[in-house]
């Protein structure tokens, strides 16, 4: 009988399966080594309130200062000098007379005036020429000797005035102060024609002292500085001041008209004026 052999069988198949079973389940489970423990990072979130700034009020923008206006161009005197124009000029003189003479008398500067008319031509926008005719005192006072009574002498002084029409020509630089004001300096040559003669002693007429002891013109160099002023851009008016130095460089002496023994009859003795004015101009 087979019986019990089957029975054998079967309850080794029965312990076979369980057996199976554990050996698959511990062949596929990690060892300890391999397994890994992961952690896990907590996050956490903060929640950041921002807090806004109040924003401060910017102070009202100043308005600037309204600019000048520069103006660019010809000034009021360039356009006036550019078409040229014609002045009256009125002043005072203060003149003498250096008398380079063998007997050298002490003299001393007399007062005078002067008028007359001047033409302003402009070349560009600093120069011009000016063209002028001027009725001019000029002179000295000079200590001479006079007779007496009695045959003898006595020292007095002679106020001794010269009238010339004088003819200048001037060059002339300008600077414009502003729109309206032009200063200038220059100078140029001269000639001049005498017109009159007039000497006196204590207010009396001086014998001795006439036309003919001098020579009828003279001539030399004069400088002048002054400012030219806008008055009228509707008249195209204008004005000036102007100081101006003359200086003769002839011998005015007629030597041979001068009775002998009197200052100037001798040859060497030489005589020429010297004479400063001032002036006031009206242009147009």
């Amino acid at each position: 009988m087979r019986l019990p052999q089957q029975k054998e069988v079967l309850v080794g198949r029965f312990l076979l399966i369980p057996a199976l079973a554990l050996t698959v389940s511990f062949g596929f489970m990690p060892s300890a080594s391999a397994v890994k423990t992961v952690k896990v990072k907590k996050t956490t979130t903060k929640t950041t309130v921002v807090k806004k700034k109040k924003k401060k009020k910017r102070p009202a923008a100043r308005k600037a200062p309204p600019r000048k206006r520069i103006h660019t161009g010809p000034t009021f005197v360039d356009k006036r000098i550019g078409a040229s124009f014609f002045g009256l000029r009125l002043g005072l003189t203060s003149a003498e007379q250096l008398c380079d003479c063998v007997d050298e008398p002490d003299s001393d500067s007399i007062s005078g005036g002067l008028i007359g008319v001047t033409k302003d031509v402009g070349i560009n926008h600093a120069l011009s020429y000016r063209l002028e005719g001027l009725l001019v005192q000029k002179g000295a006072e000079v200590d001479i000797t006079v007779p007496t009574a009695d045959g003898g002498t006595t020292r007095d002084t002679l106020d001794l005035t010269m009238t010339y029409l004088e003819l200048g020509a001037q060059l002339l630089m300008r600077f414009n102060v502003n729109r309206r004001v032009a200063a200038y300096f220059g100078g140029g040559p001269y000639m001049a024609v005498l017109m009159d003669t007039d000497a006196r002693v204590d207010g009396k007429k001086a014998r001795g002292f006439d036309k003919d002891h001098y020579e009828s013109g003279d001539y030399g160099l004069s400088l002048t500085g002054g400012a030219i002023i806008g008055v009228s851009a509707a008249t195209g008016m204008l004005t000036s001041v102007q100081f101006t130095y003359s200086h003769g460089l002839g011998d005015i002496f007629n030597h041979g008209n001068i009775p002998n023994g009197s200052l100037g009859s001798d040859e060497d003795d030489t005589l020429h004026n010297r004479a400063m004015y001032l002036s006031l101009g009206v242009h147009f």
